[in-house]
């Protein structure tokens, strides 16, 4: 589609035809090496990081004739970057701060460069325990939760959202209606 941030075209052989990627080319052998794995493995959605980017991939086999007896032409590879402003739709709609990361890698997010370097110190044991807990970050607390995106191949890390709810927003809100209380 005309909205979609990486476009890629594979033969039947699996070898990258046409590619397209916004923001600028990528070498064809990191593109083709990068998809194919996954093609592989005949995976129709997957996560992958090109070029420092996150991206959400999905892929439909090019036929000619009906699906089930007809001519595999190829693949058809869409993709969309989970940048910093998806990051920002996730932060609004989540009223937290969130980011990307693969591995202990940071990719995009909502924090400001100064707490991202502090938290990727805490990344490998906030993905590592699956439940919510409770870090400190500039002197600040946040409860922080982490999903994989996908589950990761053994040895290979895994695509993560991360989530860091603020307590101080809910101090507030909690002084706010104290205050309230009080005036009644």
């Amino acid at each position: 589609t005309s909205d979609s941030d990486l476009f890629a075209l594979f033969d039947a052989n699996l070898n990258l035809s046409a590619a397209y990627r916004r923001g600028g080319a990528l070498p064809d052998a990191t593109l083709e090496q990068a998809l194919s794995d996954h093609l592989k493995s005949g995976e129709d959605h997957f996560y992958v990081v090109l070029g420092g980017i996150l991206y959400e991939i999905a892929v439909q086999p090019i036929i000619f004739g009906d699906h089930t007896s007809g001519t595999l032409l190829g693949y058809l590879l869409v993709g969309y970057a989970l940048d910093s402003q998806v990051a920002r739709q996730v932060s609004e709609a989540a009223a937290a701060e969130v980011l990307f990361s693969n591995g202990n890698t940071y990719l995009a997010g909502t924090l400001s460069p100064a707490l991202h370097d502090q938290l990727i110190a805490d990344l490998p044991h906030i993905q590592s325990t699956g439940n919510a807990q409770t870090i400190r970050l500039d002197g600040q607390r946040y409860l922080a939760t982490a999903l994989p995106l996908e589950p990761g191949a053994p040895g290979v890390p895994a695509p993560h959202l991360v989530v860091l709810k603020s307590f101080q927003q809910g101090q507030a809100l909690i002084r706010r209606v104290n205050r309230w209380v009080a005036t009644l």
